[in-house]
């Protein structure tokens, strides 16, 4: 079935960042080559739009339009009343599942395929920096539903830059051209920067558990 229209970042929540936080688990935990390979089992799937895709027990028990993916503002709203008395209020997309939302989370950067048929993805540079930005959401107490990400100027200047000088810049707070270079006072990329390439680093591991919840 064909791709539905691309949601953009800015409309995104819990069931696209939680998808992220997911993957970044994975690609650290079970890492082969920092590719993650994708359980089914774990994703909604709509198998009348991804029929291929679906786990065992999504087979079983189909799709209903409740399980559509969840949009900003879905979880504020308590007086819209069907799921698609909701998508007509731009609040849930009722065909929608997660595959749909691996699909955005590509579509904006942040995750690369890698040989689909095995089920494996990797994040980019880019998409390492935000899943460090949601667990410090989290550490905060936040929630995958109240995350929201506006890429501060820093951050745009070294958007899908190499591993190499994202290391320069953690490690010694400028890339060997001195193009980019780290200021005490941007603490967003340092942080991000830090939590992304400690997860990378050979010998760390990450032993938190990513809930989808």
């Amino acid at each position: 079935m064909n791709k539905l229209s691309p949601v953009s970042v800015d409309r995104w929540s819990k069931d696209h960042w939680s998808l992220l936080a997911y993957i970044e688990t994975l690609c650290v935990d079970l890492n082969e080559g920092h590719e993650a390979r994708i359980g089914a089992e774990r994703l909604r799937c709509n198998p009348n739009r991804h029929p291929g895709q679906a786990g065992v027990a999504q087979k079983g028990i189909g799709w209903n339009s409740s399980y559509g993916t969840r949009l900003q503002g879905f979880f504020d709203d308590k007086g819209t009343g069907t799921p698609e008395d909701k998508e007509k209020a731009g609040l849930q997309l009722t065909t929608h599942d997660d595959w749909d939302c691996l699909n955005d989370l590509v579509t904006a950067g942040y995750v690369r395929g890698q040989k689909w048929a095995k089920g494996l993805v990797t994040l980019t540079a880019e998409g390492i920096l935000v899943a460090g930005k949601i667990r410090e959401h989290k550490l905060q107490g936040g929630s995958f539903a109240t995350f929201k990400t506006e890429t501060p100027p820093v951050l745009k200047e070294v958007a899908g830059i190499t591993e190499q000088q994202a290391l320069d810049l953690l490690f010694y707070g400028k890339t060997r051209d001195e193009k980019l270079e780290v200021n005490a006072g941007e603490g967003d990329l340092s942080f991000a920067l830090g939590v992304a390439f400690d997860s990378l680093a050979e010998n760390t591991v990450f032993d938190g558990e990513c809930s989808r919840d």
